[in-house]
């Protein structure tokens, strides 16, 4: 849980926009990757879900098989933190969705990467 140290260089910051949403792509390039993901709030909530699709090319998550569904989240007060092995090569997209807020934007801290099997501990 080292992503919430001041200075972690995985760890980006955004704004989601009140009644927006926002897309994270990571490539995976090698079945049995796990992907990691963390996402914090600076106040209230967001959703986040989890999307395949087996090209990089651009479309919406509409199109894209769910992995995990979009869902809300209450992360003001603690990270959520969560991790998916990769059973199939392609692009993951985590979603950050805003949708639900019509007056609040949403600062987030969050954290999205892929390691391969051979980076792996056992």
């Amino acid at each position: 849980m080292g992503h919430w140290v001041k200075d972690d260089p995985q760890r980006k910051t955004a704004t989601v926009t009140a009644g927006h949403s926002m897309d994270v792509a990571v490539e995976v390039t090698k079945a049995g990757s796990v992907i990691w993901w963390g996402v914090k709030t600076e106040s209230h909530d967001v959703s986040l879900g989890l999307f395949f699709q087996k090209s990089s090319s651009k479309h919406s998550t509409k199109d894209m098989e769910v992995i995990v569904p979009v869902e809300r989240v209450d992360c003001s007060l603690a990270p959520e933190e969560s991790h998916h092995v990769c059973s199939k090569e392609g692009t993951y997209v985590l979603k950050f969705d805003n949708s639900h807020s019509f007056i609040r934007s949403k600062k987030i801290l969050y954290y999205f990467y892929v390691l391969k099997p051979e980076q792996q501990q056992s």
